[in-house]
Parts: C-alpha cells; sequence; structure tokens
C-alpha cells in the first residue's frame, strides 16, 4: 500500500549503446502462486485492468502496473508476458481490436498512483511487438480506451490531461475535452453506438456522438468528491451507477461519498446510500478510513439491474440498487485488499472478475465464493532483497503490498503481509539468521518466527565480520550490539558509540560497511557525504577518522575481502575506488550510463577486482583486465526496473547472481567467469498443495552454471502426468501422479562444456479416512478475523471465505484427511 510512484524515462537506448555479454537470465520468482504461512492474504503483483478476447472466453488480457500487458489462453489458469522488451513505463489500461483481436492498444502510466505515463501504445502482432502511438496527445497516463463498436479506427482515451479521440487507429489523437480536468474512469453506454460515460477525479460527463463533444452534470450539489467510478449493465441501457470518495470528510460525513445512480443516462442523479463507511477497513463499515481513489471500481449485474458490486479495499454487494450493503470478501482473509477493476465475464453473467494488488481473484457463483488466478503472473513489485551468502536457495524479498517473501528451495513463502520496502541482511556464518527492517524485527527461517532486537527503526544494519553476535547500526548516531543472538531476543541492547556534536546526530545514516579482512573498523556514511573509518569499533573507545571523498551522497560502499585497503563507494551514478583506505580515490566510472547506481557488488572469490553494479535499467560487470564495462544484461525484463542485486559466489559453477525487479518479480543468472562452464544439476521437489498426501508436485530445476537445457525424466514412465502447460523441459514442472508408489526423478543438465545429472526418490502415498467437521467459525467485526486457516499433521484449509449469505458464519472447507503413523 506504498505509495511508490513510477516514473516514466526515455533512456533506455542510452544503456543499450554498451556490448552484450551473452548471458543467461532467468526467471526465478514468484512464478507460482506463493505459500502463506502468515494469516493474512498476499499474492503475486498488483494489477490494474483485465480485459476479455471479443470471442474466445478462455482468452484473458491483464494489464500489470508494472510489469506490462500479460495473456491467458486459459482463462487464468496460466499467463504470459507481452510486453517485456517495451520501454521501462508503468501500464494502466489495455484495448482489443474486437474485429481483429491480434491488435492491440496499451495504455501506459500508473492508473492507481495515478501519474507517469507514455501514452499509448499499439501492437499489430498479439503483443510481439509495441511502437508508440501517442502523436497529438504526448507521454500522458492512460487510464482507459473504448473502441467504436463498429469501426475499430475510432477509439476514445480518458487521460490525466483530458478526453482523447482517434479516428486512424491510433495514428494521431486530438483532444475533445472542453473542461480542463483530471479524466479517470472511461465507459461505453450499454446498446448504443455512440453513447460514452467519463469521470474525471471529481465530476461526470456524458456523450452522445462518441467522444466528439462531452456535457458535465453534477452528481451532487453538496459534496466535492476526489475520486469517481462507473458502472452500467445490459439489463438497462440508461441506467448508470457511480461510486464516489470524498477527498475529506466532516461532522457526520464520512470519507465514503456515496453511490448515485442515474435513470436517464447521467443526466439526473439520486443518492443511493453513504453509509456505512464501506470504502474502509473494517467488515461492518464502523471504520472512518481508506485508500481513495488508489482502490475503487463498481460494476452492475448484467441481468438484474438491481445487483451493485463495490470494490475498495473490501467486497461488497447490494441487491436494491445500492441502497444497502453486505460485505461479500474481507481484505485480511478473502480476496487480496486494494481492489482496483470489478467486472462480469461477457460469456458468463455468473462470473466476475476483479483485479488487486495480489493480482486476479474470480468467482463462478456472482461473488459468493472467490479463487485465485495468479499462477505464472510474475509482476512482483519487489522493492528490496537480500541473500544468503552460505546458502544459494536462501532469499528473502520486500514486495509493495505483498509482503515479506522468503525464497527456499525453488518455492516462495510469504511470512507477513503489507508492504515490506526495508534491508535485509543474512548471518554470514548461520543461514538460519537472518535480519529485515521494520522496527528492528529479526526473523528466524527455522520456524518463520520473528522477534524484536530492539533496533532504532530505519536503521541500517551491518553485522561483524568474525563475530556475528556484534551488529553495528548506523542511524542518526552509531550503535553497536554485542549481545544480537540475545533469547530471548528483547534483551538484545544497544550501545551509542557516536558522539552527536562530533558525528552530526541530527544526520542519517546512508549505508554502514564492515571490513572484510576481520580487522576490526567499518566505513560510516551519512546522509550528507561525510564518511567516516572507525577504528576499534568494538572496544569502549572507537576511533572516528573523516575520510575526504569525491563528495556527494554515497548511496553503496564495499570493502574487499583480499586487501584491507581497498574500498568502493559510489555516489549518484559514478564509481569510485581507493586503495589506500580513502586516501586517494580512482574514477571506474568509465562507460557506465549516468544513471544512478542501486547496487554493488565485488566478487570476493576471483583476483581480478571483479565488480558488478546495476542500475534500473541493467547489469554491468567490469574486471582489472577489461578496460570498459561489459552489459550483461540480455533477456532481462526492460519494462521492469531493477531495484535491488545480490550475489552468491560458492566458487563454483553455481555461483550466480540475482537481481529483484519492481513489476517483473527476481531474475537469476550465472556469474561472469562461469558462464563457460559445464552446468551443476540439482533440484528441488516439493507438493502443489499443503496436503502430506498430495499427487501434485513441482520439480524446481535449482542447477547452476552457464547457459543450458534441461531434461526431466521419471521412472516407470508412466502412473504420472505433467500438467498446467508444463512438460519434460520445463524449468519448474509441474507432475501429477495417479498411481501410488516409489518414482525416481533424474534432472539433466547440459550446454556445450559438458552434462551433469542428478536423481531423487519420490514416494507418492494415498489419503485415508474420510475427514469429517463441524462449520462454526465467528467472524468478528472490524480487523478481527476469527479462525481463517486450520493446519494439522501438513493438511492446511482456509476458509471459503463466503459472507454474503451469512454474514456472522465461515464456510469452512472440510475435505482431508490425516493420517498419523505411531
Amino acid at each position: 500500500m506504498n505509495l511508490n510512484i513510477k516514473l516514466s524515462f526515455c533512456l533506455l537506448l542510452g544503456v543499450q549503446i554498451l556490448s552484450a555479454q551473452s548471458d543467461n537470465w532467468t526467471q526465478l520468482g514468484m512464478v507460482k502462486f506463493p505459500a502463506n504461512p502468515s494469516v493474512q492474504t498476499t499474492g503475486m503483483g498488483r494489477v490494474s485492468h483485465l480485459a476479455f478476447h471479443p470471442t474466445d472466453s478462455n482468452k484473458l488480457y491483464a494489464v500489470s502496473a508494472s510489469g506490462g500487458l500479460w495473456r491467458s489462453s486459459n482463462e487464468g489458469k496460466t499467463w504470459s508476458p507481452l510486453c517485456d522488451n517495451m520501454a521501462y513505463t508503468a501500464c494502466a489500461s489495455v484495448c482489443v481490436n474486437h474485429k481483429n483481436p491480434k491488435t492491440l492498444y496499451l495504455g501506459t502510466g500508473d492508473a492507481n498512483y495515478y501519474g507517469g505515463g507514455l501514452g499509448v501504445y499499439k501492437s499489430y502482432d498479439d503483443g510481439k511487438t509495441w511502437q508508440q502511438s501517442n502523436t497529438g496527445m504526448g507521454n500522458v497516463l492512460v487510464v482507459q480506451m473504448v473502441m467504436n463498436p463498429s469501426d475499430t479506427n475510432v477509439i476514445v482515451a480518458s487521460t490525466i490531461n483530458g478526453l482523447y479521440k482517434t479516428i486512424n487507429g491510433g495514428s494521431t489523437w486530438v483532444k475533445k475535452s472542453s473542461i480542463s480536468d483530471n479524466y479517470n474512469d472511461l465507459v461505453k453506454k450499454p446498446k448504443s453506438s455512440t453513447g460514452l460515460y467519463a469521470t474525471s477525479l471529481t465530476a461526470f460527463y456524458y456523450s452522445d456522438n462518441f467522444g466528439e463533444t462531452w456535457t458535465q452534470t453534477k452528481i451532487s450539489v453538496t459534496d466535492t468528491f476526489s475520486s469517481i467510478m462507473i458502472g452500467v449493465t445490459n439489463a438497462d441501457s440508461n441506467l448508470v451507477y457511480v461510486t464516489a470518495w470524498r477527498n475529506k470528510s466532516w461532522g457526520t460525513k464520512t470519507f465514503f461519498g456515496g453511490v448515485f445512480k442515474s435513470k436517464n443516462a447521467g443526466r439526473n442523479w439520486s443518492l443511493q446510500s453513504n453509509k456505512p463507511q464501506i470504502l474502509g477497513y473494517s467488515s461492518d463499515g464502523t471504520s472512518n478510513d481508506g485508500q481513495g481513489g488508489y482502490n475503487l471500481s463498481i460494476t452492475v449485474d448484467p441481468v438484474n439491474a438491481a445487483n451493485v458490486y463495490l470494490a475498495a479495499i473490501n467486497l461488497w454487494k447490494s441487491a436494491d440498487s445500492g441502497k444497502t450493503w453486505r460485505l461479500q470478501s474481507h481484505w485480511a482473509y478473502g480476496v487480496h485488499a486494494d481492489k482496483h477493476h470489478y467486472q462480469f465475464s461477457p460469456f458468463n453473467n455468473k462470473k466476475l472478475f476483479i483485479t488487486h494488488d495480489g493480482g486476479i481473484d474470480y468467482s463462478k457463483d456472482t461473488g459468493k465464493t472467490w479463487k485465485t488466478i495468479s499462477d505464472g503472473l510474475t509482476a512482483s513489485e519487489f522493492y528490496k532483497m537480500g541473500q544468503s551468502k552460505l546458502n544459494r536457495e536462501k532469499l528473502l524479498g520486500g514486495l509493495q503490498d505483498n509482503g515479506l517473501n522468503y525464497y527456499k528451495d525453488g518455492i516462495f513463502y510469504t511470512i507477513r503481509g503489507g508492504d515490506y520496502g526495508g534491508e535485509f541482511l543474512f548471518d554470514h556464518l548461520d543461514s538460519n539468521y537472518q535480519y529485515f527492517q521494520g522496527g528492528g524485527n529479526k526473523y528466524k527461517l527455522s520456524n518463520f518466527s520473528s522477534s524484536s532486537i530492539n533496533g532504532v527503526a530505519n536503521g541500517v544494519y551491518e553485522m561483524h565480520q568474525t563475530d556475528t553476535n556484534i551488529m553495528l547500526m548506523g542511524a542518526n548516531h552509531l550503535y553497536i550490539s554485542k549481545n544480537l543472538r540475545a533469547n530471548p531476543s528483547v534483551n538484545v541492547t544497544w550501545k551509542k558509540i557516536s558522539d552527536s556534536l562530533l558525528h552530526y546526530g541530527n544526520v542519517g545514516t546512508s549505508v554502514v560497511a564492515r571490513s572484510k579482512t576481520g580487522n576490526n573498523f567499518i566505513y560510516w556514511a551519512k546522509n550528507n557525504g561525510v564518511l567516516y573509518k572507525v577504528d576499534q569499533v568494538s572496544s569502549s573507545t572507537p576511533v572516528f577518522n573523516i575520510i575526504t571523498t569525491p563528495g556527494g551522497y554515497i548511496s553503496q560502499m564495499s570493502t574487499y575481502s583480499k586487501d584491507s585497503n581497498v574500498i568502493y563507494i559510489t555516489i549518484g551514478s559514478k564509481l569510485y575506488k581507493s586503495e589506500n583506505m580513502g586516501k586517494t580515490w580512482l574514477d571506474l566510472t568509465r562507460n557506465l550510463p549516468a544513471l544512478n547506481i542501486i547496487s554493488l557488488q565485488i566478487d570476493d572469490r576471483t583476483n581480478d577486482s571483479s565488480v558488478y553494479v546495476a542500475n534500473t535499467f541493467g547489469v554491468f560487470y567490469r574486471n582489472k583486465g577489461k578496460k570498459n564495462w561489459v552489459n550483461i544484461s540480455k533477456n532481462l525484463p526492460v519494462i521492469a526496473g531493477i531495484t535491488d542485486m545480490e550475489v552468491f559466489n560458492d566458487g563454483t559453477s553455481k555461483s550466480c547472481m540475482r537481481v529483484s525487479t519492481y513489476g517483473r518479480g527476481i531474475w537469476q543468472s550465472s556469474l561472469f567467469p562461469y558462464q563457460v562452464f559445464a552446468p551443476v544439476a540439482d533440484f528441488a521437489i516439493a507438493g502443489s498443495s499443503s496436503e502430506t498426501c498430495t499427487k501434485n508436485y513441482l520439480l524446481n530445476d535449482l542447477s547452476g552454471g552457464g547457459s543450458y537445457t534441461r531434461v526431466w525424466n521419471i521412472t516407470p514412465n508412466s502412473g504420472y502426468v505433467y500438467t498446467n502447460k508444463t512438460d519434460s523441459i520445463s524449468r519448474v514442472a509441474e507432475v501429477l501422479f495417479n498411481k501410488t508408489g516409489i518414482y525416481t526423478i533424474t534432472l539433466t543438465a547440459t550446454n556445450s562444456y559438458g552434462s551433469n545429472s542428478i536423481s531423487k526418490t519420490l514416494i507418492v502415498a494415498e489419503q485415508a479416512v474420510a475427514a469429517s467437521c463441524k462449520n462454526n467459525t465467528n467472524l468478528l467485526g472490524n480487523y478481527s478475523i476469527g479462525i481463517s486457516n486450520f493446519e494439522f499433521n501438513g493438511i492446511k484449509r482456509s476458509s471459503a471465505y463466503s459472507t454474503y449469505l451469512n454474514p456472522n458464519n465461515e464456510d469452512y472447507t472440510c475435505s482431508d484427511a490425516a493420517v498419523v503413523r505411531l
């Protein structure tokens, strides 16, 4: 739920002029919907808009806010990206040509945070290639587009600075709105070839000539709104609903501006309801909170015009034209919070779809029950990540509204809900200990538990080289803890070792770097650009010395394990190296793009000063034998910006680098020196559900090395099938075993330098006695959720979270049996 607005840039060409190494980036995740030991509903990534193929009910188009356009050919079971090589930008909307569905229009910008954008992009080949089509419109946010039902060259678009129309398929656009306003929603009048409805953030407009001219009407004579969304129905072409968010609350009024109805195509309006406050967090409308137009949508039953559906943080339904409301799904344990686009399938009047910050859900029964359909929609918006230096298959990452994610052996686990944008640090001597930002909490991988280490919020952490019970923390001051592993961790203590007057006590810390050689010193960089070398840091009298730098905010800093005199720092787009502890500096920037460096990684196992840096658009490599930097970004998605980079290096061809992106998840590649080695085969087996005796398994390829091909072989060669569009060469293969028995699974990885295989055994067993249980879980109201999840002996079953028919009783699913062998 963080307000992290993505800006659009046109700097891509400048990045791509560098020579590219034939590297091998592949998607690490999240590909499958993450396992969820936490209580709160989480998800994959933020989806702003959904559209349907005009004739094929199985084909869906989803617009992820930061990861481009996606297509599903099986009604959401799996998804494929269509925009990885498009310019770096956020995306808001899609329009599919209803006569030639291979022609697609993509509206750019962030519709939820309402900003950015490069106008419209067009594809003639079903999303394989794209070209910018924004002449006359410019680089603006395009929130929605509607195509004329009789002439596919005519399209109207609502944008951040006006309503635009094209009559030549997007070659040129003309502004048609006469009122200067920030426009938002746009829908076609049902059963009409000329009628359109539009809203700005504050007003409603209608057009009877398909967007040539517009007329504004007043929804309310007493209220001012800051977001308005439209709902229409085929059941009554003249009926229009809107829902509105007030920009403030006062007196007896809440942020819920109300639901209004027009019986005459938007000319006149009547208030249906403006209470309870159903745009907030609570399950009964008693909390006067919410998130404004960030999450707001309304849709109407295509058969029964009295059935109105409203989405905000929760999902609601009215059966009396918006006068009264019942909760359909609560954000904490039902459909993911922060809904964006609510609509019925044009092929089935019972099917409802909702996009949200976690992906997409759909209902086959008009919203009584819901199912998530986000597998393969790898549009995860990672703020940061942290990689274990001891175990390649362990990392942590923080996402926009999809929690704190822990990756282990090919599986992502969501272990905390909400936003996690802080730093992540693994103990470099014991991978079972790791630390993440958020009030100084410590998280232990062995049991998913966390506890406070009493640190300063937003402090920058760094661990001692040889004693990981010692941690340094930089904030306005520099602190040290020497009992980091105290049990219980509330007993962890910190000592301030800097002086307020001498060491800029009112200035925060940008980065702390320990010596990797075991010497008792660190480097401490403050937000004002001042850099300290702190000697005898673990003693009772540390020594602080200011080091002269080239000047500016230091964002990254690293020492070198083979030479205690070496230190690297980054300032903006510049990289500097000192070989004498900061007395003098060498500028290593050379041909790096003039973009802020967001991550710096030193390869401590090499003797050639190998360095990796990442900026928003790419990853670059250099050693002392290379004059210039080499771009090693081939195959990385362009549309989503890189947010972090980590390196794992055990001295073998399993060594790799990983980058997190804001919109396309996490990607990995072999380290530069190991791209010409034979692969090392490895994989993990995991049940695709939490049942102890599951028959559906995920085979996760964890092999290391350069570019390689893989082949899965399962013996005996019967009793199983590959599912979910995977096969014997998929990186993550999904296998359904329809016979019990003992299976041998072999993975063979091959490249031009050699081949390597590994085999593992899987025992497939039957479930036993049929289960029985009593449905009796109470919904306690507001933030309380009662019992929403049950686990026993590997069985994990969540509530079906339908509260519409019986708001005070959870419909718990009783479908599994557990066998306990003594």
